[in-house]
């Protein structure tokens, strides 16, 4: 099972915030893809990537869980504009798509505060040229693995012995041959 455009929307800004931080993206990159590989859908093993990264760096914890809440309370038009701007920038590194949105997320960010009364939302975002210059997200975020491989017994909910093709049973050699 893939990542909902809610879900991607949530992973690429996280993404973003965390290369913005001088993080390693490619190590959190790694470490989702290597959760996919065992079977587990795309969704979980980003949640379990995420919070491993946040036990490692708490200072995350309150961020990533704003950016969560923003996200799932944006409406779905909004999220596709998140969606275009965040993979122009982690494919370009050029900003000027995240300052296009910046009125938008700004505005998000307030009535997230007034709604939640967590005045946290509107931090760092009452100056937009406070936003960091940063490079481009690494060429392991460039690529966000949402689905698990594709070999024979693995599916959206893991591995399932069940749907592994039977082998074609092939002639053994006998030993007088």
């Amino acid at each position: 099972m893939s990542l909902s455009k809610r879900d991607q929307a949530k992973v690429r800004a996280a993404l973003v915030m965390i290369q913005d931080a001088g993080q390693d993206v490619g190590e959190v990159t790694r470490t989702a893809q290597a959760i996919i590989n065992t079977g587990t859908p795309a969704r979980q093993a980003w949640e379990r990537t995420m919070n491993n990264f946040v036990e490692r760096v708490p200072s995350f914890r309150a961020p990533l869980q704003r950016l969560g809440q923003l996200v799932d309370a944006t409406d779905d038009r909004t999220i596709a504009s998140y969606n275009v701007a965040l993979s122009r920038y982690i494919d370009t590194g050029d900003r000027s798509s995240l300052q296009t949105l910046l009125p938008t997320v700004q505005q998000d960010m307030a009535t997230m505060a007034q709604v939640t009364g967590d005045a946290g939302f509107a931090d760092g975002l009452s100056d937009p040229a406070a936003a960091p210059a940063t490079p481009a997200v690494s060429n392991a975020a460039q690529s966000i693995p949402t689905d698990a491989p594709a070999r024979a017994g693995w599916g959206p909910e893991g591995y399932r012995a069940s749907a592994v093709p039977a082998a074609t049973p092939g002639r053994q050699p006998h030993s007088g041959e």
